[in-house]
């Protein structure tokens, strides 16, 4: 499934390259939809997040984001990083107490702060000085307000000033000479598409989940969190703690305690398995099983003292070993979306610096799964292991999926 962004650049005074103003797209049409802005902007906060890499969307530069004033009460933007990213308060906004402690708020919390399309600096004292950045609407106003303008800010505070819809080179040199900081406009650069591919089937709480279960410390009340927004999470989870597999003789149905007894290992492969089972919805039931196999397999196989470390690794190499086929789009843009850990990416892409222990755990599944048995004596030898426990591993691992399958 497409979706779009638009981003624009902002230059510095040298004409480098500052930062991006994002701005939302529903198709490859570079204009703005009809649609409400709150809507638009939460739709590109959703987009760069979630489907797109942000920090690779604005070349490790800032982010400029409109902020509806619901939305800057809502602290929507909190989802975004705040290190490089400005929030933009549109001059049409009404400002009241309630904006300018909004403001505040999100200056506090490390955000930059801009007002956008500033055409006669009419906002509260208050309001400007919260200001990091004050961008002045150039098509809209003469040179003799513009330079008003500038000098109206300079005396009244310490923001930057932006000169905006900069349309040629005479324009940008009389922006320079009043002494603006920042330009953007169709002179340097129309807004830009970037198209990126939303995997089908996957949901923003799906990816929501995934982000908590790759932090190094697992915030139990955050996840809980996260799956109540989901039925088929909420239902998957209850499903799974309740099954053969887990061996629990009472039924459980809170979900604090079904996290607590499963304890952060099982809640991380538990997380992956009940997103790739949504991926594979409408999909032979069989592709889900075999990715099982594969993952409780490579994961078999990493038990040792060398590799014993690297299990959860292993067993989310053997289930996103099947994803490219599953979603028939190219491994490198699946794994964009969902984060993997570094050396279970490099062997899904093919990349030079695949570990070998993943590279060839992950062919002797393949191996064992279509009865090629010099393959698996050969891959077996690679992997230093005895045939007969490989055997058996692999044949515990098709019991477990089963199992589990029930789960999910």
């Amino acid at each position: 499934m497409p979706i779009y962004v638009a981003r624009q650049p902002i230059l510095d005074r040298g004409e480098n390259l500052y930062g991006y103003e994002l701005l939302f797209r529903s198709s490859d049409e570079n204009r703005c939809p009809d649609i409400d802005g709150e809507l638009a902007t939460s739709s590109l906060i959703s987009n760069a997040i979630h489907y797109m890499k942000l920090d690779e969307l604005v070349n490790h530069k800032r982010a400029f984001v409109n902020m509806t004033r619901e939305l800057l009460e809502r602290e929507v933007y909190m989802v975004l990083p705040c290190e490089n990213t400005v929030l933009e308060l549109l001059e049409t906004v009404p400002v009241d107490e309630a904006v300018i402690k909004a403001f505040q708020q999100a200056k506090d919390a490390g955000y930059m702060v801009a007002l956008d399309d500033v055409r006669s600096l009419q906002c509260p004292n208050e309001l400007l000085a919260l200001a990091d950045i004050v961008k002045v609407d150039l098509m809209e106003i003469d040179s003799e307000r513009s330079g008003d303008i500038v000098k109206k800010v300079r005396d009244r505070s310490d923001a930057k000033l932006l000169a905006e819809k900069v349309e040629t080179r005479e324009e940008f040199e009389a922006a320079l000479a009043l002494g603006y900081d920042y330009f953007q406009g169709f002179y340097f650069n129309k807004p830009e598409i970037i198209k990126g591919q939303r995997l089908a089937g996957i949901e923003r709480s799906h990816l929501a989940l995934l982000e908590e279960v790759n932090k190094p410390q697992l915030d139990m009340d955050a996840i809980e969190e996260v799956i109540k927004q989901d039925p088929s999470l909420t239902t998957n989870l209850l499903r799974f703690i309740n099954s053969s597999v887990m061996g629990i003789r009472n039924k459980i149905t809170s979900m604090k305690l079904a996290l607590n007894l499963l304890g952060e290992k099982t809640i991380r492969k538990w997380s992956y398995v009940a997103v790739v089972g949504c991926l594979v919805k409408g999909k032979p039931s069989e592709l889900l099983r075999m990715c099982m196999v594969r993952a409780r397999f490579c994961e078999r196989l990493a038990v040792g003292e060398q590799h014993d470390a690297e299990q959860l690794d292993l067993f989310l190499l053997g289930l996103g070993s099947l994803l490219e086929g599953i979603m028939n789009q190219p491994i490198a843009d699946i794994v964009r979306q969902i984060d993997l850990p570094s050396p279970v990416v490099a062997t899904l892409t093919n990349t030079n610096d695949a570990p070998f222990f993943y590279v060839t755990a992950l062919n002797l599944a393949k191996a064992c799964e279509c009865g090629d048995w010099q393959e698996v004596i050969e891959n077996t030898i690679a992997l230093k292991q005895q045939q007969a426990e490989v055997a058996v591993a692999y044949y515990d691992s098709m019991n477990w999926a089963n199992q589990v399958m029930s789960g999910v």
